[in-house]
């Protein structure tokens, strides 16, 4: 059996990460996506970058989100434990700036 590896110049992957695939990434951005700018920071240095699981983030029962475990669950607002902010904006009380998900493929 032969390991299927992707091209590692390739701009998109199939869901297993197996297979590369041709993409016309301008039809799949969201709207506006151009117009997206990243935080402006004076040195490189002024980042703080956080990287986290979505699962882990977002699954405990105290969590207060609803949709634990998900993209979605991590995007609600106003969830805490009883002491604490959840999800991001919890990330956004400490200072994070930048968040860097861990590779899928």
């Amino acid at each position: 059996m032969v390991d299927e590896v992707p091209d590692p110049y390739a701009k998109a992957v199939g869901t297993n990460g197996k297979r590369a695939m041709v993409v016309d990434l301008k039809k799949t951005d969201p709207t506006n996506w151009a117009q997206d700018k990243a935080p402006q920071l004076k040195n490189p240095t002024d980042a703080i970058i956080y990287e986290l699981h979505i699962r882990d983030a977002s699954i405990a029962a105290s969590s207060g989100i609803t949709h634990k475990g998900k993209f979605l669950g991590l995007t609600e607002t106003g969830t805490k434990t009883c002491r604490v902010t959840t999800g991001l904006d919890h990330l956004k009380e400490l200072g994070v700036t930048t968040y860097s998900p861990p590779a899928f493929f």
